[in-house]
């Protein structure tokens, strides 16, 4: 009886220590939000985030170049 409740408590001890770990990457993923959040009324910021993400203005041309080994134009 003192072996399953001995390994029943080691379970739990890990899955403890599991969801922690996962608040702790929570909590950092919230606080990396607010940052964002509370660049709103930034415009230059958005347009960085924007850029990121591929966006570019109409009047841009977005240019990809070709990674070393990825192909010849010739």
């Amino acid at each position: 009886m003192l072996a399953i409740e001995a390994r029943r408590i080691v379970h739990l001890r890990t899955e403890i220590q599991g969801l922690e770990r996962d608040i702790a990457e929570l909590e950092a993923e919230a606080s990396e939000l607010r940052a964002v959040a509370g660049h709103a009324d930034d415009e230059l910021y958005r347009e960085l985030l924007a850029r990121r993400q591929g966006f570019v203005f109409p009047e841009e041309t977005r240019v990809l170049p070709l990674t070393p080994g990825g192909g010849d134009l010739r």
